[in-house]
């Protein structure tokens, strides 16, 4: 029957694409996520039908890719603002990353995944994952974990505290004559407040400084600056054997895996880190917001193998950073888990259950039989 129609419509000077419209029938653009853990259900990536979208919802959907863009901006670092308020404008009307978020959050869970697959450029892994230890024993070690799996409560570490001393170290250095000195010194004067009448010495202040002496102080003031930024790290693989061996307490420990896309306002902030042998450039003359955003997401290559993306927020170190902890969906045990620590998650799954947060599935790692790798199972 399909051929005769074909055939009709060839004699009628129809092109292929217009013979085949209506006989075939099209394939979903949307591919189905990949999972990221052996042996998962069908049924838990199959992507349900949503109503079509209305003219502001698909607004929404075109600007969904701002979120992931450098949110933190760290002009406030040298200049002393708080965090730039990023607006993203689209047919007129302004609406703010946090509002978009928002928004977003709000969505059913299937609507919202179909807007970032469709619009979100480049796309980011699904899962962010986090490798901890756990004492049974050790009253402050469970409620560390508890403080993420019941309350969503992440703790942001300072990079004074981080292992790598060398982690967000930058090299600082002034290009450009006078004049670039002159217009960046008059930015900071204005962005610190300084009241008009005082701008005069205020400028004059800095201008007879030497670079040298300049460059101490700037130096200085990054590093102070720095140390009460507050720091989120995730890891990209969960079957990682050196980050289970590091974080995991040789493989004794768990990992957490979060979805970003349930709660898109605070994970949606984790931004990927690069990895390079040399220190990035601070130019405090000219470009200075852009390579201040490079430092704080640059590591040396030897930390490649983490696929780290960090969450960085100023003026919060040491703090909590309060997520849904529906985004929590999986608990991963290390292959020598011992049975108390199965035990001791198992606890504080039934604390989720109480308060009726989403149910968290259990997996479990095992060393490979023929090669070095690990493999991931229910448990």
């Amino acid at each position: 029957m399909v051929l005769v129609v074909a055939a009709r419509m060839r004699a009628a000077g129809l092109n292929y694409r217009q013979q085949t419209a209506g006989l075939i029938p099209r394939r979903s653009c949307i591919r189905p996520y990949q999972p990221a853990i052996e042996n998962r259900s069908r049924r838990d990536y199959r992507h349900k039908k949503t109503a079509g979208l209305t003219g502001a919802e698909s607004a929404v959907g075109k600007v969904v890719s701002m979120i992931i863009l450098h949110r933190v901006v760290f002009s406030m670092l040298f200049s002393g603002h708080g965090e730039l308020n990023m607006v993203s404008k689209y047919k007129g009307d302004e609406i703010t990353l946090d509002q978009l978020a928002a928004y977003l959050d709000s969505r059913p869970y299937f609507e919202r995944r179909l807007l970032t697959y469709k619009h979100l450029r480049p796309r980011l892994p699904r899962f962010l994952y986090k490798y901890r230890s756990l004492d049974p024993e050790n009253k402050e070690s469970v409620k560390r974990i508890r403080d993420i799996l019941v309350h969503g409560d992440l703790y942001l570490s300072s990079p004074v505290d981080f292992n790598d001393p060398f982690d967000m170290s930058a090299n600082i250095v002034l290009t450009g004559g006078v004049r670039s000195k002159l217009n960046r010194i008059k930015l900071l004067a204005k962005s610190h407040g300084v009241k008009f009448k005082d701008r005069k010495e205020y400028i004059q202040n800095f201008m007879t400084k030497s670079n040298d002496e300049l460059q101490d102080i700037l130096e200085k003031s990054y590093s102070e600056h720095l140390s009460n930024v507050g720091v989120y790290s995730f890891a990209g693989d969960p079957k990682n054997i050196l980050m289970w061996s590091h974080y995991a307490r040789d493989h004794t420990g768990i990992c957490i895996q979060f979805e970003r896309i349930r709660n898109l306002k605070n994970l949606g902030q984790a931004m990927q880190v690069e990895y390079s042998e040399i220190y990035p450039e601070i130019d405090w003359f000219n470009k200075h917001v852009e390579t201040l955003t490079t430092t704080v997401l640059r590591k040396h290559i030897g930390w490649s193998y983490e696929k780290e993306e960090r969450i960085i927020l100023p003026n919060s170190a040491r703090k909590y950073l309060s997520i849904n902890a529906d985004a929590i969906t999986a608990v991963i045990f290390g292959c020598k888990v011992s049975q108390n620590v199965i035990e001791s998650v198992q606890n504080l799954i039934d604390e989720r259950d109480k308060i009726s947060l989403n149910p968290v599935k259990l997996y479990k790692a095992d060393q490979h039989k023929s090669k070095y790798a690990l493999s991931i199972f229910k448990y």
